[in-house]
C-alpha cells in the first residue's frame, strides 16, 4: 500500500490460500486484475484502488465468500459489474468508484451486510434497482454520476440508517417518492448528506421538499433539475426567431 510499485499483479499471489489481506492501493500497477485471485478464499479484505488497472473484473471473485472488503476504485475497469458479486453475501464495504464500468447493478440487491457502497463516476446504466431497499444495514449510497435513469425507487425509503445519498448527474426522472422522508439518519455525522442535482426530478409534497432542502447540498435541489416541459407547441417560424410555449413544472 502506498509505494512506487510498478507492473502487473502476479497472478502467483493466487497461490497464497491463507492470505486474510491483500492491499496493494495507492501504487502504479498495470494490467488486469487476475483471475487467481478468486482462489484466495480465506480472503477478508482486496484492496486495489487508485493505480492503472484495466480490463474487466475477473469473475472468479466470486469465490471470495468471506471478503468483506472490496476496493477497486480510480483505476481503468472497463465492462459490467459481474452479477456474479451478488454470491459475496458478507461484503461490508464496495468501492468501485472512478473507473468507466457499464451495465446494470441488480445483483447488489443480495449484499445484505453492506455498509458502503460507492459507485460514483462510472457509466452505469439502467434503473436503481428495488432490491437496494432491502440493503438495512446499507449507511452510505453514491451513485453521483452515471447514467441511471427511471425513477427513484420508493423502496429505498426503507434504508432508515442511511446517512449519505448522493443520486446526482443521473437520468433520473419522475416524482420523488414520499418515503425519502423517512431518510432521518441522512447526514447524522458528516457533511453533504444528500444530493439529487442534475436529474429531472419534481415534488409535490410541500413536507418532503422541505425535508430535501433541509438535507441537499447548498440547500437547494429543484433549481437544478432538468424536467422536460408539457404542453410543448412551436408556432409560425421566421427566418430569425422560432416561437415556443410550454408548461413549466
Amino acid at each position: 500500500y502506498n509505494n512506487e510499485l510498478t507492473g502487473s499483479i502476479p497472478p502467483t499471489l493466487g497461490n497464497l490460500t491463507n492470505l486474510q489481506v491483500l492491499s496493494l492501493s495507492m501504487n502504479q500497477l498495470i494490467g488486469n486484475i487476475p483471475a487467481e485471485l478468486g482462489n484466495l478464499t480465506n480472503l477478508q479484505n482486496l484492496e486495489l484502488s487508485v493505480n492503472r488497472l484495466t480490463g474487466s473484473i475477473p469473475t472468479e471473485l466470486k469465490r471470495l465468500t468471506k471478503l468483506q472488503v472490496l476496493s477497486l476504485f480510480s483505476n481503468q475497469l472497463t465492462g459490467d459489474i459481474p452479477a456474479e458479486l451478488g454470491n459475496l453475501t458478507n461484503l461490508e464495504l464496495l468501492y468501485l468508484a472512478f473507473n468507466q464500468l457499464t451495465g446494470n447493478i441488480s445483483a447488489l440487491g443480495s449484499l445484505t451486510k453492506l455498509r458502503d457502497l460507492n459507485l460514483y463516476s462510472n457509466r452505469l446504466t439502467g434503473s436503481i434497482p428495488a432490491g437496494l431497499g432491502n440493503l438495512a444495514n446499507l449507511q452510505y449510497l453514491i451513485l453521483r454520476n452515471n447514467q441511471f435513469t427511471g425513477k427513484i425507487p420508493p423502496e429505498l425509503g426503507n434504508l432508515t440508517n442511511l446517512r449519505r445519498l448522493w443520486l446526482a448527474s443521473n437520468k433520473l426522472t419522475g416524482e420523488i417518492p414520499v418515503s425519502l422522508g423517512n431518510l432521518t439518519s441522512l447526514g447524522l455525522d458528516i457533511n453533504d448528506p444528500l444530493d439529487l442535482r442534475w436529474n429531472a426530478l419534481y415534488t409535490s409534497d410541500n413536507a418532503l421538499r422541505t425535508f430535501l432542502n433541509s438535507k441537499q447540498i447548498g440547500g437547494d435541489w429543484e433549481s437544478t433539475q432538468t424536467v422536460e416541459p408539457t404542453n410543448l407547441t412551436v408556432t409560425v417560424l421566421s427566418d430569425t426567431s422560432v416561437p415556443v410555449s410550454y408548461t413549466h413544472l
